[in-house]
């Protein structure tokens, strides 16, 4: 059968303002969304989960052990309650029009996680030697760079977490550091905006690309609304006069013959008023699909009104060629 989505027109060629740009901005946060849950969310649980042993091996002999306990304990719950809400996503698979709570939920999720780890770091900021300092400089490190490129996605979900990560930790930093508190402040808050400077540029980019992908999906839906027939998905009318005409064209110049083979539904009328549209719908589908299933791919099929087709041949080097599909054509047809 004929790709008949092939022959259409590029979508180019449509005016854009075919699209319904408040629809494509609906899509575009429920596909942020859905990249979310999809994708970054699983990433996001096995670098949490990989962290948070690291931190629970590094200090289970230096912090507390009931302050890391019950903080492990909280990272457990937490980790297990975005594994459920990842699950019922993939359960439910929410429409685009009612995804929103879904972003609203893994936004707090997303704060929660990200307040655990700063009250981790407030509580480690008070550990004296170096080696534990550096390895809680690389764990807040690790946890900053995985929001930018795992969240960024989502513009609420990455600030929510950073700012939930830095306010205890700039809070510890004012308690423990007193000499150098400005300064440390003033550094922590100048890679904070960065950060957030960061994640704002990548959430673009990855609006940008969902918004290049989307309304490319309501160019091509145009083009086949424009250009196909609602009910048989063959060529309409119009695009079957615009290639006839292109080929006329080829012809005239030598490059190529070009032959149209009309059909007509005799009595198709008669036969669709005694027995009903539904019906006479479903004749005019199953023609459709067998005029297809028997030419070749160069040759375009159109529903030229309301029980006929054209048929445009372009390859067939000769007469008796052409006879030959119109035989090809009837006994098609004359299956039961």
């Amino acid at each position: 059968m004929p790709d008949t989505l092939s022959k259409l027109s590029e979508p180019e060629n449509l005016p854009r303002d075919l699209i319904d740009t408040d629809h494509i901005e609906h899509l575009i946060y429920a596909d942020q969304i859905d990249l979310l849950y999809t994708r970054e969310a699983p990433l996001a649980l096995l670098w949490t989960a990989l962290l948070g042993a690291g931190v629970g091996i590094i200090y289970w002999s230096e912090l507390p052990r009931a302050t890391l306990l019950i903080w492990l304990l909280c990272s457990l719950l937490l980790l297990l309650l975005r594994g459920f809400a990842m699950w019922r996503y993939h359960r439910c698979q929410p429409e685009p029009a009612s995804i929103q709570p879904w972003g609203n939920w893994y936004v707090v999720i997303t704060g929660l996680s990200g307040l655990s780890w700063g009250v981790l770091g407030f509580f480690l900021l008070t550990l004296p030697t170096s080696e534990q300092s550096f390895f809680l400089l690389l764990v807040l490190g690790g946890m900053f760079v995985g929001a930018l490129f795992l969240l960024a996605v989502y513009h609420a979900a990455a600030v929510c977490f950073l700012l939930a990560m830095a306010a205890p930790v700039l809070i510890a930093i004012g308690f423990e550091y007193r000499t150098y508190v400005t300064t440390l402040i003033v550094g922590k808050l100048l890679l904070l905006l960065g950060l957030l400077v960061t994640v704002r540029y990548l959430n673009r980019l990855f609006a940008h690309w969902l918004r290049m992908r989307r309304e490319h999906q309501a160019l091509l839906e145009a083009t086949r609304k424009a250009q196909l027939d609602p009910l048989t998905g063959l060529l309409n009318r119009q695009l079957l006069h615009t290639r006839l005409a292109q080929a006329i064209d080829a012809a005239s110049g030598g490059e190529q013959g070009v032959a149209v083979i009309l059909l007509d539904i005799m009595r198709f009328k008669l036969f669709n008023d005694s027995v009903g549209q539904t019906l006479g719908d479903a004749l005019l589908q199953q023609v459709a699909a067998r005029v297809s299933s028997c030419i070749s791919a160069s040759s375009l099929v159109a529903r030229a009104g309301s029980d006929e087709f054209a048929i445009m041949v372009t390859d067939l080097p000769t007469e008796q060629a052409l006879i030959k599909q119109a035989q090809a054509l009837i006994t098609a047809l004359e299956q039961p």
